[in-house]
Protein backbone atom coordinates (compact mmCIF):
# COMPACT_ATOMS: atom_id res chain seq x y z
CA UNK A 1 0.00 0.00 0.00
CA UNK A 2 1.61 3.19 -1.11
CA UNK A 3 4.39 2.39 -2.81
CA UNK A 4 4.42 2.76 -6.57
CA UNK A 5 5.30 0.18 -9.13
CA UNK A 6 9.41 0.74 -9.71
CA UNK A 7 10.30 -0.66 -13.24
CA UNK A 8 13.47 -3.00 -13.23
CA UNK A 9 16.92 -1.48 -14.36
CA UNK A 10 16.88 -3.08 -17.37
CA UNK A 11 13.20 -1.91 -18.36
CA UNK A 12 14.28 1.72 -17.74
CA UNK A 13 17.88 1.81 -19.08
CA UNK A 14 16.44 0.48 -22.42
CA UNK A 15 13.44 3.17 -22.17
CA UNK A 16 15.77 6.03 -21.46
CA UNK A 17 18.15 4.50 -24.18
CA UNK A 18 15.29 4.28 -26.78
CA UNK A 19 14.35 7.72 -26.63
CA UNK A 20 17.61 9.40 -26.82
CA UNK A 21 18.26 7.58 -30.02
CA UNK A 22 14.59 8.68 -30.69
CA UNK A 23 15.99 12.07 -30.42
CA UNK A 24 19.97 12.56 -31.17
CA UNK A 25 20.25 9.61 -33.70
CA UNK A 26 21.61 12.18 -35.88
CA UNK A 27 25.00 11.94 -33.24
CA UNK A 28 25.60 8.63 -34.10
CA UNK A 29 25.44 9.30 -38.12
CA UNK A 30 27.64 12.33 -37.36
CA UNK A 31 30.06 10.61 -35.31
CA UNK A 32 30.21 6.96 -37.72
CA UNK A 33 30.97 9.26 -40.82
CA UNK A 34 33.60 11.19 -38.41
CA UNK A 35 34.97 7.94 -37.23
CA UNK A 36 35.19 6.38 -40.81
CA UNK A 37 36.96 9.07 -42.10
CA UNK A 38 39.77 9.47 -39.78
CA UNK A 39 40.45 5.81 -39.76
CA UNK A 40 40.81 6.16 -43.82
CA UNK A 41 42.82 9.32 -43.03
CA UNK A 42 45.15 7.57 -40.96
CA UNK A 43 45.48 4.18 -43.00
CA UNK A 44 46.66 6.71 -45.48
CA UNK A 45 49.73 8.45 -43.09
CA UNK A 46 53.03 6.75 -43.62
CA UNK A 47 52.79 5.62 -39.19
CA UNK A 48 48.98 5.05 -39.56
CA UNK A 49 49.78 1.95 -42.24
CA UNK A 50 52.60 0.88 -40.19
CA UNK A 51 50.39 0.47 -36.98
CA UNK A 52 47.73 -0.67 -39.21
CA UNK A 53 50.39 -3.57 -40.57
CA UNK A 54 51.61 -4.29 -37.33
CA UNK A 55 47.98 -4.77 -35.81
CA UNK A 56 47.38 -7.03 -38.46
CA UNK A 57 50.22 -9.44 -37.67
CA UNK A 58 49.53 -9.19 -33.90
CA UNK A 59 45.46 -9.88 -33.25
CA UNK A 60 44.96 -13.08 -31.96
CA UNK A 61 41.82 -13.61 -34.18
CA UNK A 62 43.58 -12.00 -37.17
CA UNK A 63 47.71 -13.11 -37.32
CA UNK A 64 47.69 -16.41 -38.31
CA UNK A 65 45.31 -15.38 -41.40
CA UNK A 66 47.96 -12.22 -42.79
CA UNK A 67 51.35 -13.84 -41.66
CA UNK A 68 50.07 -16.74 -44.70
CA UNK A 69 49.03 -14.41 -46.90
CA UNK A 70 51.94 -12.38 -47.04
CA UNK A 71 54.27 -15.57 -46.82
CA UNK A 72 52.19 -16.81 -49.47
CA UNK A 73 52.22 -13.17 -51.44
CA UNK A 74 55.95 -12.75 -50.97
CA UNK A 75 57.34 -16.23 -51.40
CA UNK A 76 54.91 -17.04 -54.90
CA UNK A 77 56.26 -13.57 -56.14
CA UNK A 78 59.89 -14.37 -56.34
CA UNK A 79 59.39 -18.01 -56.90
CA UNK A 80 57.81 -16.84 -59.84
CA UNK A 81 60.45 -14.46 -60.81
CA UNK A 82 63.45 -16.37 -60.09
CA UNK A 83 61.81 -19.38 -62.48
CA UNK A 84 61.30 -16.78 -65.28
CA UNK A 85 65.21 -15.87 -65.10
CA UNK A 86 64.90 -12.20 -63.23
CA UNK A 87 67.55 -11.50 -60.96
CA UNK A 88 67.62 -12.08 -57.21
CA UNK A 89 68.00 -8.63 -56.73
CA UNK A 90 65.46 -7.46 -58.93
CA UNK A 91 63.21 -10.04 -57.17
CA UNK A 92 63.53 -9.22 -54.23
CA UNK A 93 63.09 -5.32 -54.68
CA UNK A 94 59.74 -6.19 -56.76
CA UNK A 95 59.01 -8.95 -53.57
CA UNK A 96 59.19 -5.54 -51.10
CA UNK A 97 56.74 -3.82 -53.37
CA UNK A 98 53.89 -6.38 -53.41
CA UNK A 99 53.88 -7.43 -50.11
CA UNK A 100 51.01 -5.23 -49.12
CA UNK A 101 52.83 -5.03 -45.10
CA UNK A 102 55.53 -2.56 -44.75
CA UNK A 103 56.92 -5.12 -42.23
CA UNK A 104 57.60 -7.20 -44.52
CA UNK A 105 58.47 -4.94 -46.91
CA UNK A 106 60.86 -3.77 -44.45
CA UNK A 107 62.16 -7.55 -44.28
CA UNK A 108 62.51 -8.10 -47.93
CA UNK A 109 64.32 -4.51 -48.49
CA UNK A 110 66.78 -5.67 -45.95
CA UNK A 111 67.27 -8.95 -47.40
CA UNK A 112 67.93 -6.99 -51.15
CA UNK A 113 70.42 -5.04 -48.59
CA UNK A 114 72.22 -8.46 -47.40
CA UNK A 115 72.16 -9.70 -50.75
CA UNK A 116 74.04 -6.65 -52.82
CA UNK A 117 76.83 -7.28 -50.03
CA UNK A 118 77.69 -10.71 -50.74
CA UNK A 119 75.37 -12.46 -47.90
CA UNK A 120 72.78 -14.99 -48.22
CA UNK A 121 69.43 -15.31 -48.11
CA UNK A 122 68.74 -17.07 -45.23
CA UNK A 123 71.39 -15.19 -43.34
CA UNK A 124 69.20 -11.93 -43.10
CA UNK A 125 66.16 -14.28 -43.02
CA UNK A 126 67.27 -15.91 -39.59
CA UNK A 127 67.33 -12.67 -38.19
CA UNK A 128 63.45 -12.07 -38.41
CA UNK A 129 60.46 -13.57 -36.67
CA UNK A 130 58.28 -12.82 -39.77
CA UNK A 131 58.84 -16.23 -40.98
CA UNK A 132 58.77 -19.23 -39.22
CA UNK A 133 62.40 -20.99 -38.72
CA UNK A 134 61.36 -23.98 -41.02
CA UNK A 135 60.32 -21.79 -43.91
CA UNK A 136 63.81 -20.38 -43.44
CA UNK A 137 65.47 -23.71 -43.05
CA UNK A 138 64.05 -24.74 -46.78
CA UNK A 139 64.99 -21.34 -47.94
CA UNK A 140 68.23 -22.49 -46.97
CA UNK A 141 68.37 -26.21 -48.73
CA UNK A 142 66.99 -24.62 -51.83
CA UNK A 143 69.32 -21.92 -51.91
CA UNK A 144 72.17 -24.42 -51.00
CA UNK A 145 70.74 -26.88 -53.95
CA UNK A 146 70.41 -24.43 -56.32
CA UNK A 147 66.92 -24.91 -56.13
CA UNK A 148 65.62 -22.00 -55.24
CA UNK A 149 62.71 -20.99 -57.26
CA UNK A 150 61.01 -24.44 -56.70
CA UNK A 151 61.49 -24.05 -52.86
CA UNK A 152 59.97 -21.04 -52.45
CA UNK A 153 56.86 -22.14 -54.95
CA UNK A 154 55.91 -24.82 -52.92
CA UNK A 155 56.48 -23.20 -49.60
CA UNK A 156 54.10 -20.66 -51.38
CA UNK A 157 51.56 -23.16 -52.41
CA UNK A 158 51.46 -24.72 -48.61
CA UNK A 159 50.57 -21.38 -47.46
CA UNK A 160 48.09 -20.53 -49.88
CA UNK A 161 46.52 -23.45 -48.55
CA UNK A 162 47.36 -22.23 -44.23
CA UNK A 163 45.44 -19.25 -46.12
CA UNK A 164 42.36 -20.88 -46.92
CA UNK A 165 42.31 -22.52 -43.66
CA UNK A 166 42.43 -20.05 -41.47
CA UNK A 167 39.66 -17.52 -43.73
CA UNK A 168 37.02 -21.15 -42.97
CA UNK A 169 38.23 -20.87 -39.28
CA UNK A 170 37.87 -17.03 -39.13
CA UNK A 171 34.56 -17.01 -41.00
CA UNK A 172 33.69 -20.03 -39.19
CA UNK A 173 34.33 -18.33 -36.10
CA UNK A 174 32.63 -14.96 -36.89
CA UNK A 175 28.87 -16.55 -37.93
CA UNK A 176 27.93 -17.61 -34.13
CA UNK A 177 29.06 -14.22 -33.02
CA UNK A 178 27.28 -12.35 -36.10
CA UNK A 179 23.92 -14.38 -34.90
CA UNK A 180 24.37 -13.07 -31.28
CA UNK A 181 24.29 -9.32 -32.56
CA UNK A 182 21.99 -9.68 -34.86
CA UNK A 183 19.42 -11.50 -31.78
CA UNK A 184 20.46 -8.45 -29.54
CA UNK A 185 19.45 -5.44 -32.49
CA UNK A 186 16.23 -7.30 -32.53
CA UNK A 187 15.74 -7.89 -29.09
CA UNK A 188 16.43 -4.32 -28.34
CA UNK A 189 14.13 -3.41 -30.97
CA UNK A 190 11.55 -5.08 -29.85
CA UNK A 191 11.64 -4.30 -26.04
CA UNK A 192 11.79 -0.68 -27.36
CA UNK A 193 8.57 -1.61 -29.12
CA UNK A 194 6.89 -3.19 -26.47
CA UNK A 195 7.91 -0.54 -24.11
Amino acid sequence: EGKEDVLPWPTLFLMGLSSWMLAYWWIILVASVILLTLLIITARTRAGRARIDHLQLVVPLFKRMFRALYVSRSLQTMGELLNAGVPVLDSLSVTADITGNTQYRCLWLNVHSAVQQGRKLHDELDRSTLLPRSVNQMISAGEESGKLSEVLQEIATYYATVLRDAIKTLTSMIEPLLIVVMGSVVGFIAMAIIL
